[in-house]
């Protein structure tokens, strides 16, 4: 809301994801920005007062109604998923496990003595 839904607006949308290997990254993108405003407004001050704002007083800015709704979004998604290609899901998940988890091949090692 603090970046869209203002006047101006700084962008159309703002999407974020999450990326897991040896570290966890999370990255938030802007879409459809305003390059006028790009130039007027300082986004990392910006973005920065948002997300502090946000988990100040232990997290007193998070609405726990929108959240509880996208989680259940997202998990009917990710069912859905795992329902209608369940090769694609499991694949990944070893694949990656095998390529970033440090003990993956000591585990393995350890269960079949």
């Amino acid at each position: 809301k603090a970046l869209v839904e203002t006047e101006p607006p700084f962008c159309g949308e703002i999407r974020h994801s999450l990326s897991e290997q040896s570290v966890f990254l999370m990255y938030v993108s802007l879409d459809s920005v305003d390059m006028e405003q790009l130039s007027k407004r300082d986004i990392g001050a910006e973005v920065t007062a948002v997300l502090e704002a946000i988990v100040k007083e232990e997290g007193a800015g998070v609405d726990m109604e929108r959240m509880a709704s996208v989680i259940k979004q997202l998990r009917r998604k990710h069912l859905s998923e795992v329902e209608e290609s369940p090769h694609d899901f499991f694949s990944g998940e070893i694949i990656g496990s095998f390529m970033y988890a440090p003990d993956f091949g000591h585990s393995a090692a350890a269960a079949t003595s």
